[in-house]
Protein backbone atom coordinates (compact mmCIF):
# COMPACT_ATOMS: atom_id res chain seq x y z
CA UNK A 1 0.00 0.00 0.00
CA UNK A 2 0.96 3.75 -0.21
CA UNK A 3 2.23 3.81 3.40
CA UNK A 4 4.22 0.34 3.37
CA UNK A 5 7.17 -1.15 1.85
CA UNK A 6 7.81 -4.36 1.17
CA UNK A 7 11.72 -5.82 1.63
CA UNK A 8 13.32 -8.30 1.79
CA UNK A 9 15.39 -10.15 4.75
CA UNK A 10 18.66 -11.95 4.43
CA UNK A 11 21.03 -12.62 7.46
CA UNK A 12 21.43 -9.41 9.43
CA UNK A 13 20.66 -7.47 6.31
CA UNK A 14 17.23 -5.98 5.04
CA UNK A 15 16.92 -4.52 1.71
CA UNK A 16 13.86 -2.25 0.66
CA UNK A 17 12.67 -2.81 -2.59
CA UNK A 18 13.40 1.06 -2.89
CA UNK A 19 17.05 0.78 -2.68
CA UNK A 20 17.36 1.35 1.52
CA UNK A 21 19.07 -0.82 3.45
CA UNK A 22 18.82 -2.34 6.62
CA UNK A 23 16.19 -1.40 9.17
CA UNK A 24 18.47 -1.35 12.61
CA UNK A 25 16.72 -2.83 16.13
CA UNK A 26 14.54 -5.12 13.96
CA UNK A 27 13.99 -8.98 14.62
CA UNK A 28 16.89 -10.63 12.96
CA UNK A 29 15.28 -13.51 11.25
CA UNK A 30 18.19 -15.81 10.99
CA UNK A 31 20.91 -16.25 8.53
CA UNK A 32 20.32 -17.63 5.13
CA UNK A 33 16.20 -17.34 5.84
CA UNK A 34 14.34 -15.20 3.29
CA UNK A 35 11.13 -13.66 3.21
CA UNK A 36 9.20 -10.07 3.15
CA UNK A 37 7.71 -8.06 5.89
CA UNK A 38 5.33 -5.35 5.33
CA UNK A 39 6.46 -1.96 7.74
CA UNK A 40 5.37 1.26 8.17
CA UNK A 41 6.78 4.10 5.48
CA UNK A 42 10.30 5.69 6.72
CA UNK A 43 11.97 8.76 6.12
CA UNK A 44 13.53 8.31 2.93
CA UNK A 45 17.42 8.06 3.36
CA UNK A 46 19.91 10.29 1.31
CA UNK A 47 20.68 7.82 -1.68
CA UNK A 48 24.21 6.20 -1.42
CA UNK A 49 26.28 5.32 -3.89
CA UNK A 50 28.32 2.35 -4.56
CA UNK A 51 32.19 2.64 -3.93
CA UNK A 52 32.95 1.54 -7.62
CA UNK A 53 30.55 4.28 -8.98
CA UNK A 54 32.51 6.87 -6.97
CA UNK A 55 35.98 5.70 -7.91
CA UNK A 56 34.60 5.96 -11.36
CA UNK A 57 33.17 9.46 -10.33
CA UNK A 58 36.83 10.34 -8.88
CA UNK A 59 38.77 9.16 -12.00
CA UNK A 60 36.50 10.12 -14.98
CA UNK A 61 34.88 7.96 -17.60
CA UNK A 62 36.36 4.73 -18.71
CA UNK A 63 38.53 4.81 -15.57
CA UNK A 64 38.42 2.26 -12.36
CA UNK A 65 40.98 0.35 -10.05
CA UNK A 66 40.29 -3.20 -10.40
CA UNK A 67 40.95 -5.25 -7.01
CA UNK A 68 44.61 -6.86 -7.44
CA UNK A 69 45.48 -4.98 -10.64
CA UNK A 70 47.93 -2.62 -11.33
CA UNK A 71 47.87 1.18 -9.72
CA UNK A 72 46.77 3.98 -11.33
CA UNK A 73 49.46 6.35 -11.80
CA UNK A 74 48.76 9.81 -11.28
CA UNK A 75 50.57 10.88 -14.49
CA UNK A 76 48.11 10.86 -17.42
CA UNK A 77 49.62 9.11 -20.61
CA UNK A 78 47.83 10.61 -23.92
CA UNK A 79 47.74 8.95 -27.38
CA UNK A 80 47.13 11.73 -29.83
CA UNK A 81 45.08 12.28 -33.16
CA UNK A 82 46.23 15.69 -35.17
CA UNK A 83 43.17 15.87 -37.70
CA UNK A 84 43.00 17.31 -40.87
CA UNK A 85 40.14 17.15 -43.57
CA UNK A 86 38.87 14.03 -41.20
CA UNK A 87 41.92 12.14 -41.14
CA UNK A 88 44.92 11.21 -39.18
CA UNK A 89 47.64 13.41 -40.00
CA UNK A 90 50.88 13.90 -38.55
CA UNK A 91 53.08 17.57 -39.74
CA UNK A 92 56.76 17.88 -38.99
CA UNK A 93 57.41 20.89 -36.45
CA UNK A 94 53.74 22.22 -37.66
CA UNK A 95 54.47 22.66 -40.67
CA UNK A 96 51.54 22.16 -43.29
CA UNK A 97 53.61 21.27 -45.88
CA UNK A 98 55.32 18.54 -44.40
CA UNK A 99 52.22 16.24 -43.49
CA UNK A 100 51.84 12.67 -43.51
CA UNK A 101 48.75 10.89 -43.44
CA UNK A 102 47.90 7.45 -41.88
CA UNK A 103 44.38 7.21 -41.03
CA UNK A 104 41.21 7.87 -43.11
CA UNK A 105 39.08 6.73 -39.94
CA UNK A 106 40.05 8.00 -36.14
CA UNK A 107 37.25 6.27 -34.53
CA UNK A 108 39.26 3.36 -35.82
CA UNK A 109 42.08 4.83 -34.73
CA UNK A 110 40.86 6.12 -31.43
CA UNK A 111 39.54 2.67 -30.15
CA UNK A 112 42.66 1.00 -30.97
CA UNK A 113 43.93 3.33 -28.53
CA UNK A 114 41.34 2.39 -26.23
CA UNK A 115 42.07 -1.63 -26.93
CA UNK A 116 45.49 -0.78 -26.10
CA UNK A 117 44.80 0.30 -22.64
CA UNK A 118 44.93 3.54 -22.94
CA UNK A 119 42.19 6.29 -20.76
CA UNK A 120 43.47 9.37 -22.53
CA UNK A 121 42.89 10.90 -25.53
CA UNK A 122 44.64 14.49 -26.96
CA UNK A 123 42.51 15.52 -30.01
CA UNK A 124 43.86 18.45 -32.24
CA UNK A 125 42.29 20.27 -34.53
CA UNK A 126 44.97 21.56 -36.82
CA UNK A 127 42.83 23.13 -39.23
CA UNK A 128 41.25 24.64 -36.69
CA UNK A 129 44.66 25.71 -35.01
CA UNK A 130 45.37 27.74 -37.95
CA UNK A 131 41.49 29.15 -39.56
CA UNK A 132 40.16 29.75 -36.20
CA UNK A 133 37.12 27.93 -36.42
CA UNK A 134 36.85 24.36 -35.99
CA UNK A 135 36.77 21.93 -39.33
CA UNK A 136 36.90 18.73 -37.86
CA UNK A 137 34.12 19.09 -34.89
CA UNK A 138 31.82 16.27 -36.27
CA UNK A 139 35.18 13.73 -36.30
CA UNK A 140 35.94 14.68 -32.71
CA UNK A 141 32.33 14.48 -31.82
CA UNK A 142 31.67 10.90 -33.41
CA UNK A 143 34.81 9.58 -31.26
CA UNK A 144 34.27 11.16 -27.52
CA UNK A 145 30.21 9.50 -28.38
CA UNK A 146 31.49 6.41 -29.47
CA UNK A 147 34.86 5.66 -27.51
CA UNK A 148 35.24 5.00 -23.65
CA UNK A 149 38.11 7.30 -23.44
CA UNK A 150 38.56 10.75 -21.36
CA UNK A 151 39.08 13.34 -24.67
CA UNK A 152 41.55 16.37 -24.58
CA UNK A 153 40.75 18.68 -27.37
CA UNK A 154 42.29 21.69 -28.87
CA UNK A 155 42.46 23.62 -31.99
CA UNK A 156 39.99 26.38 -33.05
CA UNK A 157 38.47 27.05 -29.59
CA UNK A 158 38.39 30.52 -30.13
CA UNK A 159 35.13 31.77 -28.53
CA UNK A 160 32.79 30.62 -25.69
CA UNK A 161 30.38 29.09 -27.64
CA UNK A 162 33.59 26.38 -29.48
CA UNK A 163 34.24 25.37 -26.11
CA UNK A 164 30.28 25.05 -24.87
CA UNK A 165 30.27 23.04 -27.98
CA UNK A 166 32.78 20.74 -27.36
CA UNK A 167 32.35 20.47 -23.65
CA UNK A 168 28.42 19.67 -24.13
CA UNK A 169 29.16 17.27 -26.53
CA UNK A 170 31.36 15.21 -23.89
CA UNK A 171 35.06 16.42 -24.67
CA UNK A 172 36.90 15.94 -20.97
CA UNK A 173 39.08 18.77 -21.30
CA UNK A 174 40.21 21.91 -23.85
CA UNK A 175 43.14 23.28 -24.79
CA UNK A 176 43.16 27.57 -25.37
CA UNK A 177 46.55 28.36 -26.59
CA UNK A 178 45.82 32.11 -29.25
CA UNK A 179 42.41 32.36 -27.23
CA UNK A 180 44.45 32.26 -24.02
CA UNK A 181 47.39 34.92 -24.83
CA UNK A 182 45.95 37.58 -27.51
CA UNK A 183 42.05 37.39 -25.18
CA UNK A 184 43.50 36.18 -21.28
CA UNK A 185 40.66 37.71 -19.54
CA UNK A 186 37.87 35.67 -21.86
CA UNK A 187 40.18 32.45 -21.86
CA UNK A 188 39.98 33.03 -18.03
CA UNK A 189 36.25 33.22 -17.97
CA UNK A 190 36.09 29.92 -19.80
CA UNK A 191 38.55 28.27 -16.82
CA UNK A 192 36.52 30.07 -14.32
CA UNK A 193 33.09 28.63 -15.89
CA UNK A 194 34.27 25.42 -16.87
CA UNK A 195 36.38 24.40 -13.24
CA UNK A 196 39.01 21.92 -14.40
CA UNK A 197 37.91 21.99 -17.65
CA UNK A 198 40.37 24.23 -19.08
CA UNK A 199 43.99 23.85 -20.20
CA UNK A 200 46.40 27.06 -21.26
CA UNK A 201 48.29 25.80 -24.50
CA UNK A 202 51.94 27.15 -24.89
CA UNK A 203 53.81 26.13 -27.57
CA UNK A 204 57.06 27.12 -28.20
CA UNK A 205 59.40 28.18 -30.80
CA UNK A 206 62.89 29.47 -29.73
CA UNK A 207 61.76 29.53 -26.49
CA UNK A 208 58.53 32.05 -27.34
CA UNK A 209 54.90 31.02 -27.99
CA UNK A 210 53.31 30.78 -30.99
CA UNK A 211 49.71 31.10 -32.30
CA UNK A 212 47.11 30.52 -35.41
CA UNK A 213 48.44 27.38 -35.72
CA UNK A 214 52.39 27.90 -34.81
CA UNK A 215 52.27 30.73 -37.51
CA UNK A 216 52.91 33.63 -35.22
CA UNK A 217 55.24 34.67 -32.45
CA UNK A 218 53.74 36.25 -29.45
CA UNK A 219 56.99 37.45 -28.65
CA UNK A 220 56.11 35.88 -24.80
CA UNK A 221 57.89 33.16 -22.92
CA UNK A 222 56.58 30.15 -21.55
CA UNK A 223 57.60 31.56 -17.88
CA UNK A 224 55.92 34.78 -18.15
CA UNK A 225 52.68 32.93 -19.24
CA UNK A 226 52.92 30.52 -16.45
CA UNK A 227 53.63 32.99 -14.04
CA UNK A 228 50.66 35.70 -15.30
CA UNK A 229 48.36 32.10 -14.65
CA UNK A 230 49.86 31.26 -11.33
CA UNK A 231 46.70 31.49 -8.62
CA UNK A 232 44.09 31.40 -11.97
CA UNK A 233 41.59 29.24 -12.88
CA UNK A 234 43.36 26.84 -15.16
CA UNK A 235 43.27 23.31 -15.16
CA UNK A 236 46.97 22.78 -16.07
CA UNK A 237 49.23 23.57 -19.17
CA UNK A 238 50.19 21.54 -22.47
CA UNK A 239 53.71 22.88 -23.56
CA UNK A 240 55.16 22.06 -26.71
CA UNK A 241 58.72 22.07 -28.28
CA UNK A 242 57.84 22.90 -31.70
CA UNK A 243 61.13 22.19 -32.80
CA UNK A 244 60.87 18.71 -31.52
CA UNK A 245 57.37 17.75 -33.04
CA UNK A 246 57.30 15.13 -35.45
CA UNK A 247 60.71 14.61 -36.19
CA UNK A 248 61.30 11.78 -33.09
CA UNK A 249 64.43 13.53 -31.80
CA UNK A 250 63.63 13.14 -27.96
CA UNK A 251 61.34 15.41 -25.72
CA UNK A 252 62.94 18.92 -24.25
CA UNK A 253 63.96 17.08 -20.87
CA UNK A 254 65.55 20.53 -19.33
CA UNK A 255 62.46 22.45 -20.40
CA UNK A 256 59.78 20.27 -18.70
CA UNK A 257 62.23 20.10 -15.66
CA UNK A 258 62.72 23.77 -15.51
CA UNK A 259 58.83 25.09 -15.94
CA UNK A 260 57.68 22.26 -13.31
CA UNK A 261 60.19 23.61 -11.38
CA UNK A 262 58.41 26.97 -11.64
CA UNK A 263 54.56 26.95 -12.43
CA UNK A 264 52.05 26.51 -9.96
CA UNK A 265 50.26 24.45 -12.76
CA UNK A 266 50.31 21.04 -13.86
CA UNK A 267 52.54 20.87 -17.31
CA UNK A 268 51.58 18.34 -19.74
CA UNK A 269 54.92 17.71 -21.67
CA UNK A 270 54.35 17.40 -25.76
CA UNK A 271 56.75 16.83 -28.60
CA UNK A 272 59.72 14.59 -29.57
CA UNK A 273 58.81 11.39 -27.54
CA UNK A 274 60.44 9.04 -29.84
CA UNK A 275 60.99 5.99 -27.18
CA UNK A 276 60.31 3.88 -24.50
CA UNK A 277 63.47 5.67 -22.36
CA UNK A 278 62.07 9.19 -23.48
CA UNK A 279 58.42 8.23 -21.24
CA UNK A 280 60.40 6.73 -18.30
CA UNK A 281 63.05 10.16 -18.68
CA UNK A 282 59.83 12.41 -19.09
CA UNK A 283 58.26 10.63 -15.78
CA UNK A 284 61.16 12.05 -13.79
CA UNK A 285 61.11 16.03 -15.03
CA UNK A 286 57.70 16.07 -12.67
CA UNK A 287 55.07 16.33 -15.47
CA UNK A 288 51.46 15.42 -15.24
CA UNK A 289 50.88 14.12 -18.30
CA UNK A 290 52.55 13.04 -21.60
CA UNK A 291 51.33 13.51 -25.28
CA UNK A 292 53.06 10.98 -27.77
CA UNK A 293 51.99 11.11 -31.01
CA UNK A 294 54.10 9.83 -34.34
CA UNK A 295 56.31 7.24 -33.01
CA UNK A 296 52.97 5.50 -31.97
CA UNK A 297 52.27 6.33 -35.77
CA UNK A 298 55.76 4.81 -36.96
CA UNK A 299 55.63 1.54 -34.54
CA UNK A 300 58.49 2.78 -32.08
CA UNK A 301 57.10 2.76 -29.27
CA UNK A 302 54.52 0.43 -28.14
CA UNK A 303 51.34 1.98 -26.53
CA UNK A 304 51.00 -0.82 -24.03
CA UNK A 305 54.37 -0.74 -22.91
CA UNK A 306 54.15 3.42 -22.55
CA UNK A 307 51.83 2.41 -20.63
CA UNK A 308 53.17 0.39 -18.00
CA UNK A 309 55.94 2.38 -17.72
CA UNK A 310 54.04 5.66 -16.87
CA UNK A 311 52.09 3.19 -14.40
CA UNK A 312 55.04 2.14 -13.07
CA UNK A 313 57.41 5.27 -12.71
CA UNK A 314 54.30 7.67 -12.20
CA UNK A 315 52.52 5.45 -9.45
CA UNK A 316 51.46 7.50 -6.60
CA UNK A 317 52.71 5.24 -4.24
Amino acid sequence: KDDRHEIAVAGDEFRVADGRRRLPGHPDPGPGRLGTRLLPQLPEPAPRLHRSVLERRRLGPGRRTLRGGPKLSRLRLYPAIDLRGGRCVRLTRGDFAAETTYDDRPLERAQAFRDAGARFLHVVDLEGARDGQPANLDAIVEIVESVDLSVQVGGGIRDPATAERYLQAGVDRIVLGTLALERPDEARGLADRFAGKVLLGIDLRHGLAAVSGWTRSTGRTAEAILEEARGGPFAGAVVTDIARDGVLGGPALDLYRHLCALAALPIVASGGVSSLEDVRALTTTGVSGIVIGKALYEGQLDLGQALAAVAHEGSPD
